[in-house]
């Protein structure tokens, strides 16, 4: 019975995990008072990785309802039981409310061979052939003789042997009214349960074993006993959009182009691997329900771990979104950080950026006392304004930060952005040959302001500030047309207001005077975004309490999507109807010493939006495929011996600072000028 077979007997579960795929949360509509399946007291001690479905009939049932709420149209969601039995050749015996557990011991068995290093690709040295699995199969039978003439077997032996539909050998015996199967005889006969309920929730902790009693499929890696380096292979199937196989190649003065994306995909490898390596025990639960789609992820950490010491917060994290003012929105955030160490956990993302030769690796050094006075921040990223264009300002969000002083939080803001007035920051890693004297990497030029007493207001001391970056024009005509563009939309330039009501911190960044007084009047009547019906309605169903939430407005993000496409890539084909009543995906998080749960609702009207509609706004992203002549090479985007097409740098409507070119800042729309 080789992987083969397992990766087969769990292909008709995958179909009902693609269906949550978009989604990270735990539906709270479900009573509470639930108890862990009874499958969950065979488990067995040596275990590293389980498949848990602890009621295939409610699995099945779910499955048919999401199939038909979002018209997937997979014949195979429509009876997924037996899809089910007929794909692992369980056709007779098997009962339709029962449960299925799958333990792996050798998690390994499971993944590909481990790619080659760069340093070693020139070779042709095979990587090791994974191990051989170990595992044992759980199913409960209704008529144990019925299920092992399934493969041929005699349910008057004590362990049986079966041929299973690949034609590999196998075995089975009966345990408390389930079929245990494997590929070793011995295993089989030998199969004892080591962990029951108490101790499997031991394991998991509160919020490990809240998923696999809710859930109707868990996945739960016991990393333990697992290797840092079977980690990191598991991390790696789960890369970053920007992290591939060139993530592996040395960097050299030619390489400022890229390696922004890959130092993100970098801290997002590495945040995973540590997670997993200070865990013992990571929960995956998949859910599909009526009121939408589920996913949750937990994390048991061993408490001497820096996980579990870094990420324990107190609080409830969705107090201030309500101090937000209520205006179309793409994104919005809360998080209680009284706990976290924020300064340890930027730290850790600045090392990555300091290694890929990110330039604001400075900046965010630089930073790090402003972090140290945050004890719980919000956030909302307003939808810009529509339709897109050359003078738009793309990124307009307002972050409310509590401090147990505002005053002393402006004052550290302001020297910030005094220290990196006028900086010249190299871009990408030094060549090795050079000194700091003769180091001919290109170099990110700051410009900073701060102007106190920028608005008259009685409510609060205002000020105004601007942070501009500079990209140099051998960095520019490298760049991607999208990026280039991006810039133009003002991602190189901040500029905004600053001010504190006691112990919160207002920060904008828009110039927009009457958005800086509705945050000053929602402050005091804490009415605001948080209290609109569309995203309490969605907050039910999250947890009651979490260190942080977050809300997705898909609607705007799917307007901004489609105007993005018709200023960047000039296509207008397309003229979509955008819905009116769709509620937020919603985000939860929790972190407290020992736990880190993360979850995220989305609602089912939302999820057949997002596979229906959206899926047209997606495809205006899709490149048109142009036939290729014989022998025609494909065409190289950014090549640094060509001067590029800049995208728009040439139209006379264009200012230079808005091209990233070194010049002084724009002089604000407002009463109070710099």
């Amino acid at each position: 019975m080789r992987s083969k077979w397992i990766l087969r007997t769990l292909l008709s579960l995958t179909l009902a995990i693609t269906l949550v795929m978009p989604s990270y949360a735990q539906d709270q509509t479900e009573p509470d008072a639930f108890e862990l399946a009874e499958i969950f007291d065979l488990v067995p001690a040596n275990f590293q990785l389980l498949f848990a479905v602890p009621n295939l009939g409610r699995l099945n049932d779910r499955a048919a309802m999401t199939n038909d709420q979002l018209d997937l149209q997979i014949s195979g969601l429509t009876d997924l039981f037996n899809e089910f039995k007929r794909s692992v050749g369980m056709n007779k015996g098997i009962s339709s409310e029962g449960s299925f557990l799958l333990a792996v011991e050798n998690v390994e068995s499971l993944l590909p061979p481990p790619p080659k290093k760069a340093s070693d690709r020139h070779t042709d040295d095979q990587p090791p052939k994974a191990p051989k699995p170990r595992f044992v199969f759980l199913v409960t039978v209704t008529d144990y003789a019925e299920f092992v003439s399934n493969f041929g077997g005699d349910s008057d032996d004590a362990v049986t042997q079966l041929v299973l539909p690949d034609g590999q050998t196998g075995f089975c015996k009966l345990f408390r009214g389930y079929a245990v199967m494997g590929a070793d005889k011995d295993q089989v006969e030998q199969y004892e349960p080591g962990i029951d309920r108490e101790k499997l929730s031991d394991l998991v902790g509160p919020g490990g074993t809240h998923a696999l009693m809710q859930n109707d499929l868990s996945l739960v890696l016991h990393t333990e006993g697992v290797s840092k380096d079977i980690i990191k292979r598991l991390v790696a199937g789960l890369k970053w959009a920007g992290d591939d196989e060139n993530s592996e190649q040395d960097f050299d003065e030619d390489s400022y182009g890229a390696n922004n994306p890959q130092a993100m995909a970098d801290i997002y490898t590495r945040s995973l691997e540590g997670l997993g390596n200070d865990s013992q025990a990571i929960v995956v639960g998949f859910a599909p329900s009526e009121q939408g789609l589920v996913l949750t992820t937990s994390f048991e950490f061993n408490l001497e771990s820096s996980s579990a010491t870094r990420l324990a917060a107190t609080g409830t994290g969705d107090k201030l979104l309500s101090k937000l003012p209520r205006k179309d929105y793409l994104l919005s955030f809360s998080s209680a950080l009284s706990g976290v160490d924020l300064p340890a956990l930027i730290a850790d993302a600045r090392v990555s950026l300091e290694e890929h030769g990110v330039w604001s690796a400075s900046l965010v050094k630089q930073a790090t006392p402003l972090a140290e006075q945050v004890q719980a921040i919000a956030g909302v990223l307003y939808t810009p304004q529509l339709p897109l264009g050359l003078s738009s300002k793309a990124f307009n969000a307002v972050l409310l930060i509590q401090t147990r002083d505002g005053d002393r939080f402006v004052k550290t803001f302001e020297s910030f952005l005094k220290q990196a007035n006028g900086q010249m920051i190299p871009m990408g890693i030094m060549p090795k040959d050079a000194t700091e004297e003769d180091d001919p990497r290109p170099r990110m030029s700051i410009i900073s302001q701060f102007a106190p007493n920028a608005l008259a207001d009685d409510r609060a001391e205002i000020a105004q500030y601007q942070l501009q970056y500079n990209v140099p024009m051998q960095v520019i005509t490298r760049m991607s047309q999208t990026a280039r563009r991006m810039m133009l939309l003002g991602m190189n330039n901040f500029e905004g207001y600053i001010a504190a009501v006691d112990n919160t911190v207002i920060i904008t960044t828009a110039t927009d005077a009457q958005l800086l007084k509705n945050v000053l009047s929602t402050l005091r009547s804490n009415q605001g975004l948080g209290k609109i019906a569309a995203i309490t309605q969605t907050r039910q169903s999250l947890p009651k309490t979490a260190s942080a939430t977050g809300y997705i407005n898909t609607v705007s993000a799917m307007r901004v999507v489609h105007a993005m496409a018709l200023m960047m890539l000039e296509k207008k084909e397309l003229d979509p109807v955008f819905p009116k009543d769709l509620n937020p995906i919603g985000i939860s998080v929790n972190f407290q010493e020992g736990h880190l749960a993360m979850k995220i609702f989305t609602p089912m009207k939302t999820a057949t939006y997002l596979h229906g509609d959206a899926m047209d706004i997606f495809d205006l992203w899709k490149p048109k495929e142009r036939p290729q002549t014989d022998g025609e090479q494909p065409a190289q985007r950014n090549r640094p011996d060509e001067m590029q097409d800049l995208g728009g740098f040439g139209d006379p409507a264009m200012n230079p600072d808005e091209m990233g070119m070194p010049q002084p800042p724009r002089r604000g729309r407002t009463p109070r000028q710099f």
